[in-house]
């Protein structure tokens, strides 16, 4: 079935991820995780590639599907066929999603060849690969196994760049924020923030938009790294920042969605998720016309009106979210615990649900080339209507 709010949202969005392309976390600089891809579930799977726990979000350029796995490889793999085309190894898992552009993977990881074992979680590294083969064409180390920092057994790089013409951004668990050389990746400028950075940064009109750990959220200017305006929450900011229509959205711990005027950080509106229970946000919205979709570590999947943050509906997916939500063709989809789910954007109801493994999964579907993919602990897989 066609939807009108889906046309409406092809016709007129000006963020959307190519339907061939989505070479980053989120699909675009703007991490409004909409995609244009015209399919529809039912799925079947087509194939899986057992390339170890996958809990990076793929990106996809050209054919190829890019994804970081627990076995410590980041991997290149043939998007119609799941075969490995190659595969590079970094030491320690990689969680971050890579971004691939003009040819190249930038891709932030964890792990040091020649550092002892117990040290190699508490190195962060930001590596510049060729896309065709895997060849590293810089390797820039953010925190180093030789400096102490007090970051405990989770250390690393989790946060995924964004990529300009000049620069690659990204966030750190050192605290910083990095401008980094494209070409060379010769730091330019850092910005030192409060906390740790996992969150992907986003890019839009050269300013840089980031969640930190320190309950913030951060607008800097990209050309400087001088700090326009951020905005203070109650509990720490995971969540990827989306930008739609000079606003900003993003969740934080402390159980609210948040949006707010990109210009200037003034708050537009503030929502609480799950009143009376337990609960915080790790997942990053999926931004489109007309509302915003969340889910919630309890389980809870939401739609939020995009002007006023009013609830449009919830639905208990009966099993704890941390990935972000992909919205296609009218439906939404996330992952629920092991199972992956496809909600109407309208109603909230369930259209299509499929169990991917037997464990807890974090990977965001990724949804182009007529296919949707994500990462279990079975490895990658490849679902078709």
């Amino acid at each position: 079935m066609t939807r009108p709010w889906a046309i409406l949202v092809i016709l007129v969005g000006t963020t959307l991820a190519s339907a061939q392309d989505w070479n980053q976390f989120r699909g675009d600089d703007a991490k409004t995780g909409v995609s244009s891809a015209m399919i529809t579930p039912p799925f079947k799977q087509k194939w899986v590639a057992p390339i170890g726990l996958v809990n990076s979000s793929p990106s996809i350029v050209k054919g190829t599907v890019y994804v970081g796995s627990y076995d410590g490889h980041l991997y290149a793999v043939a998007a119609d066929t799941g075969k490995v085309r190659w595969k590079r190894m970094f030491g320690k898992p990689v969680y971050a999603s890579p971004t691939v552009v003009d040819g190249r993977v930038y891709v932030c990881c964890n792990g040091e060849q020649g550092v002892r074992e117990k040290d190699k979680q508490q190195t962060c590294r930001m590596v510049c690969l060729e896309a065709a083969d895997g060849k590293t064409v810089w390797d820039q180390p953010l925190i180093r196994a030789d400096v102490t920092y007090d970051l405990g057994n989770w250390a690393g790089g989790w946060a995924s760049p964004a990529v300009d013409g000049r620069h690659v951004y990204v966030g750190s668990d050192d605290r910083y924020i990095y401008a980094l050389d494209r070409a060379t990746g010769d730091v330019k400028w850092k910005y030192l923030t409060e906390g740790r950075v996992h969150a992907a940064q986003t890019l839009v009109d050269g300013v840089l938009y980031s969640g930190c750990h320190d309950g913030h959220a951060y607008a800097l200017d990209a050309a400087s790294g001088k700090l326009k305006w951020k905005f203070k929450t109650d509990s720490l900011v995971n969540s990827t920042v989306a930008f739609r229509d000079g606003q900003v959205y993003f969740g934080s711990y402390d159980k609210h969605v948040y949006a707010l005027k990109a210009t200037d950080g003034e708050l537009s509106w503030k929502t609480e998720t799950d009143p009376g229970v337990t609960s915080h946000i790790v997942a990053s919205p999926a931004v489109a016309e007309d509302a915003v979709f969340i889910g919630t570590w309890p389980g809870m999947m939401y739609a939020f009106e995009r002007k006023t943050g009013k609830v449009r509906w919830r639905t208990p997916l009966g099993g704890r979210i941390q990935a972000s939500s992909t919205v296609a063709n009218g439906v939404v989809f996330t992952l629920a615990h092991n199972r992956l789910v496809g909600l109407d954007v309208n109603t909230g109801k369930i259209v299509w649900e499929q169990r991917v493994g037997n464990a807890f999964a974090t990977s965001t579907p990724t949804l182009a080339l007529g296919a949707l993919y994500v990462g279990s602990r079975e490895g990658l897989h490849c679902f078709v209507p």
